[in-house]
């Protein structure tokens, strides 16, 4: 997955924080801690508000639909907790982690469970990153992404 992606910063010529090789060394050199990964799920991995449709009823709210699903993939489900705190730390967020909890779900935030949200968070950025030359991102969001993503995955880098 990160190789399609890097494959579109050649095509659109976006530049990265480091050579698509080196990235693909790096992600590479972490991709063992994937195989703690033995269930995989249906993972959305662009979830936020905008792409959650409710519905009001007698019951209460619900969710009623997921949309805008092209970064969907079988996978770990902790990859959904990227998307669900961007620019965040999920560990920080302890209403969800209880929902999620209440619902059902279980969660560790061990050392593999770390590493594997820094994976993909990276890829994340990556992913936002890339889309921005084909999408025609205005100067005004590509400065935002700077910031926001671009520094921050060289910082991860550095620190793998």
């Amino acid at each position: 997955m990160v190789d399609a992606v890097l494959a579109d910063a050649g095509t659109y010529a976006v530049t990265l924080p480091r050579p698509a090789a080196e990235i693909q060394d790096l992600f590479l050199a972490h991709a063992a801690v994937l195989d703690e990964v033995t269930t995989p799920v249906l993972v959305h991995f662009d979830l936020w508000d905008g792409n959650i449709l409710v519905d009001s009823g007698p019951a209460g709210r619900r969710i009623g639909a997921l949309i805008d699903a092209e970064r969907a993939f079988w996978g770990d489900p902790l990859a959904e907790f990227v998307s669900l705190a961007l620019f965040g730390d999920i560990e920080q967020d302890a209403a969800f982690l209880r929902g999620y909890s209440c619902a059902g779900g279980t969660v560790t935030f061990d050392s593999p469970a770390r590493q594997r949200l820094s994976l993909y968070r990276a890829y994340l950025y990556l992913i936002m990153w890339v889309e921005a030359a084909p999408r025609q991102s205005s100067p005004e969001r590509l400065e935002r992404l700077l910031e926001v993503v671009f520094r921050p995955l060289a910082a991860m880098f550095e620190a793998w």
